[in-house]
């Protein structure tokens, strides 16, 4: 009875572990992206912040969403109009602000429980640094009602003496179900007590354990397992009363003792025996199913897929409803296991159910599929200190649709390479283009090519006549005559303000000579059509021929500058080609 009861536990615990997870992992990845597009652009991740958190599977956990700049002045907080607080809020004393303040922390800190001055709710607070070039340029908070996480659990473990904790690993708590106002108020670190008792002050522990303690809070007996969310520093600790477990069969050993001393009648006594036996294998039977059905709620109010294999269940396999509509399976918890196997995407299925079961799992593989999704898998083998070594309980596997993530990542991607204004290839791109051109070049798998580098002559004038709203629709227009007179293969990049550069792969020099010939032209016979009117302008090239001998990157850029400078100097508006007697500018 004792380990059926505390393998359930523990499996409940890794679950519930694993749920936590998830839900830290989605504001984490929220919080980095913002982070990301908030170094580059502070007004628009700031006009966008809400729409960062909004997409994550944790949004309605998410409380608030608040801004702190590097003196701890809240800048922003999703809870004011407008998102602008309307009196002076400093959590520069706060430790979540502090830790990433004096660079103690690289990366998401889970706080102390905050209680919240005027709505006495307990908060839990998830705080990111934000960074520019290693400058420290605030905080990022994003606060997770206690109450949530308590209710979360609450639905798995709703007996009335069982319970579920999340603590930090140093003993603070986060959250719980019994109990939670005694134990959130605590100011300092509790010891956890599970692995060598209430007394102790050591808080280093395996990763995951179970044992048998008493809470220090309101001192049950229970069967506790725990399990780490390492990334985090978090652990959740599920509880079970032991007294509720055991207390039947004990009554029945001490009535059986009571009989057995009256010596009634071995007939009668043998009779009461095997009745009150039989009543209470029937209880502890029922309370095994109880248990079963606690893990079946939690499986199918997971968030994301759920695959749960048993291993004294060989032909079948437990999914969850999420799971089901991901991979378009029938709507039920059991399924054949070569009925899954034959319905799921072949290139999921030796990471769901690889063919050695006890094999070691790689955790958080990514898996692509053919319709264009991508799926993270987690798994782990459940593991009880009930069972023999080496022996496992189980497999769970969790499935996620991360297809979003990967699409908002290749965006930023591309937002990175890309100039803004004309829409080419930016310098950092072009220079990427150009080294692996030179590459090419050089080991001789793609024949001679050649650079082009051009400058808007007296753009300086346009934008002091004009204004640079009208300069910018000259590099505009600049940008589309280069796009409309390349071949295909070409490739044209803006290397900054008005200079703009051209990679001609596969060309010889009189062939880049007069294309950059037809570019000038076109130019010069295309006036601009800006919002001061037609504007005629012209730009001065310069083209260096790339050859074997000559295929580096920095140098075929400085030598095409060169020869665009020698054009400058001989009269502008014209085509010049380097050659060794340039001499540097």
């Amino acid at each position: 009875m004792q380990a059926q009861t505390q393998l359930r536990v523990t499996q409940v615990s890794h679950a519930l572990a694993n749920q936590v997870g998830g839900l830290f992992s989605n504001i984490d990845d929220a919080a980095l992206r913002f982070g990301s597009v908030y170094a580059k652009d502070p007004d628009y991740a700031l006009t966008h912040l809400p729409s960062f958190f909004a997409l994550t599977s944790a949004n309605q956990a998410i409380s608030q969403v608040a801004l702190a700049n590097p003196q701890g002045i809240v800048t922003y907080s999703s809870l004011a109009p407008h998102g602008q607080p309307q009196a002076t809020i400093s959590i520069a004393d706060r430790e979540h602000f502090r830790v990433h303040a004096q660079g103690q922390v690289d990366g998401l800190y889970i706080g102390v429980p905050v209680k919240g001055r005027v709505s006495g709710q307990w908060t839990i607070q998830l705080s990111r640094a934000l960074q520019r070039n290693g400058h420290f340029l605030g905080v990022v908070v994003v606060s997770i009602p206690s109450d949530y996480l308590a209710g979360m659990f609450q639905d798995v473990f709703n007996q009335p003496h069982d319970v579920v904790e999340l603590r930090r690993t140093d003993g603070r708590f986060l959250a719980r179900t019994l109990d939670t106002e005694q134990a959130l108020s605590q100011s300092t670190p509790s010891p956890i007590g599970i692995e060598t008792g209430p007394e102790t002050t050591d808080h280093s522990r395996p990763a995951t354990g179970a044992s048998v303690q008493t809470s220090p809070l309101d001192h049950i007996q229970r069967f506790y397992a725990w399990a780490t969310v390492p990334q985090f520093e978090v652990q959740v600790i599920a509880g079970v009363d032991q007294r509720a477990v055991l207390a039947p069969l004990e009554a029945s050993i001490q009535k059986n003792l009571v009989l057995s001393a009256l010596g009634t009648g071995l007939g009668l006594l043998a009779a009461l025996l095997l009745l009150r036996f039989s009543q209470q294998r029937h209880r502890m039977f029922n309370h095994l199913h109880l248990v079963q059905a606690q893990l079946m709620a939690l499986i199918a109010r997971f968030p994301g897929g759920v695959v749960l294999e048993n291993p004294l269940e060989h032909t079948s396999v437990t999914i969850n409803p999420p799971l089901a509509q991901l991979l378009q399976l029938p709507e039920t918890l059991k399924i054949q296991h070569d009925d899954l196997k034959n319905r799921i995407p072949a290139e999921l299925r030796e990471v769901l159910l690889p063919q050695a079961p006890d094999a070691e799992i790689p955790q958080g593989q990514e898996v692509a599929l053919a319709d264009g999704r991508v799926l993270e898998v987690v798994q782990f083998l459940l593991q009880s200190p009930h069972v023999a070594a080496g022996q496992a309980l189980g497999r769970l596997s969790l499935v996620q649709d991360v297809t979003a993530r990967h699409q908002h990542q290749s965006m930023l991607e591309q937002l990175a390479l890309t100039d803004a204004l004309t829409g080419l290839p930016n310098r950092r791109a072009f220079m990427q283009a150009l080294e692996h051109e030179c590459t090419l070049v050089t080991t001789q798998k793609a024949p001679d090519a050649a650079l082009v580098f051009l400058d808007i002559d007296h753009f300086k004038k346009v934008n002091d006549t004009y204004g640079h709203s009208v300069g910018d629709e000259v590099i505009s227009h600049l940008g589309h005559l280069l796009r409309q007179g390349l071949r295909t293969s070409d490739i044209p990049g803006r290397i900054g303000g008005e200079e703009f550069a051209v990679l001609l792969p596969k060309i010889n020099l009189g062939q880049a000579q007069a294309l950059t010939e037809r570019l000038r032209q076109s130019l010069e016979n295309n006036p601009v059509p800006t919002s001061a009117g037609p504007l005629v302008v012209h730009a001065s090239f310069g083209v260096y021929p790339i050859t074997a001998q000559t295929a580096d990157a920095a140098q075929c850029l400085h030598r095409a500058d060169m020869a665009l400078y020698d054009a400058k100097n001989n009269g502008r508006n014209q085509v010049r080609t380097w050659h060794p007697g340039l001499q540097p500018r």
